[in-house]
């Protein structure tokens, strides 16, 4: 299913209570985003994130290496950095890599591999495997992720909110754990999700022994590339670490729409026909879902710049393509004197889920049959 990102600027209005009483037109499902604070254990959670993104999850994505690291702007810089590496296969094997690739070798491995060939960009590798971020009530620890060179710690710990890329370390291929590890890699991504509220998607990849396979998680669900054997291929494996560090916010699934400044966070509205105009959103949402598989349906609080007053809402939301714009219906409210809706200020699409996955072969979603059980909580 399509769907669209958009951002809505609202007046604050309180609903009239009617609405309480009106049928819901998408079906009460029970997400992971219905779990809070000491409800949040693994299992808990795992379950409702299998029920949510069954259906959603695509293996063997066609032309996913080439959309993501083919062509890009560091290419060149990554294609110098292999021939640096020198990676030398003998026996169907590349021999610098760990014999045995359990998470503690492969770990001291790629500490000494990123000193020597992925320092300078955008992003550094950092570990986590026996220590929980902060950020989350349920406790997660990502073994391997990106973040930003000078994010800073927390007591610590980095957080949920400085990830750009999630990893995780496998010893080797286990028949029958694949929904296991799909539900804690997905654990994952929902903690990204909740942290930074409106992230367009993210990046991220397993790696089992010497077998990669490389992931994108957006609103929409799970897809992911071909496997493929590092030591059969290592030079494909440097240049997707190296892309990984060199990546924009764009390429990394960050929105970009949302400008930071000395002044705090802002948007500019350029919406056709009215004068460009700059708001400043408050630094945390006033809600957000937590969900990965939905609207994403993101509240800020704004103001101008000379006020004092955060008189305005802005709402970052994904619909479907199959849908009205909410803005077009507030519209056609205001202009038929509708009582009790709130004023829209301004209307854009920004993106589509379509555009973020041109050029992509999908097979068919995966059906998982312990996500049939549905109900409310």
């Amino acid at each position: 299913m399509d769907q669209r990102a958009g951002k809505e600027l609202r007046c604050k209005s309180t609903p009239p209570t009617l609405v309480d009483q009106l049928p819901l037109d998408t079906p009460l499902k029970s997400t992971s985003s219905s779990q809070r604070a000491n409800e949040q254990t693994h299992d808990d959670i795992d379950e409702r994130i299998l029920q949510e993104v069954n259906k959603c999850v695509y293996r063997d994505t066609g032309g996913f290496y080439k959309k993501y690291f083919e062509g890009k702007q560091w290419s060149a810089e990554a294609e110098h950095t292999v021939q640096r590496v020198n990676p030398q296969v003998r026996g169907g094997r590349w021999t610098e890599y760990p014999a045995v690739p359990s998470q503690t070798a492969f770990l001291e491995w790629f500490r000494a591999f990123q000193i020597n060939f992925l320092r300078g960009g955008c992003g550094l590798f950092c570990e986590s495997p026996d220590l929980p971020l902060a950020g989350s009530d349920c406790k997660r620890e990502p073994d391997l992720f990106l973040a930003s060179p000078d994010a800073p710690k927390h007591n610590g710990k980095y957080n949920w909110a400085d990830i750009r890329v999630t990893g995780e370390l496998k010893k080797s291929e286990i028949r029958g754990e694949y929904t296991k590890e799909l539900l804690w890699f997905s654990g994952h991504a929902r903690e990204v999700f909740a942290a930074q509220a409106t992230r367009r998607f993210l990046h991220g990849f397993i790696i089992r022994g010497s077998t990669m396979e490389l992931w994108v998680l957006d609103r929409s669900g799970p897809y992911a590339s071909e496997n493929f054997d590092i030591h059969n291929d290592p030079r494909r494996f440097i240049k997707i670490m190296f892309g990984y560090t060199r990546m924009s916010d764009e390429e990394l699934g960050v929105n970009t729409y949302i400008k930071e400044g000395e002044e705090g966070k802002s948007i500019v509205l350029d919406e056709e026909g009215r004068e460009e105009e700059r708001l400043y959103l408050e630094d945390k949402p006033i809600t957000f879902q937590r969900t990965i598989v939905c609207k994403g349906t993101t509240c800020y609080r704004a103001k101008k710049r000379e006020s004092e007053r955060w008189e305005y809402v802005v709402i970052f939301a994904w619909r479907s393509d199959k849908r009205r714009a909410e803005g077009k219906l507030l519209k056609w409210a205001k202009e038929r004197s509708v009582w009790g809706v709130a004023k829209l200020i301004s209307h854009q699409d920004l993106e589509s889920i379509a555009d973020m996955r041109k050029g992509l072969e999908f097979r068919k979603p995966q059906k998982f049959r312990s996500a049939s059980r549905d109900s409310i909580s």
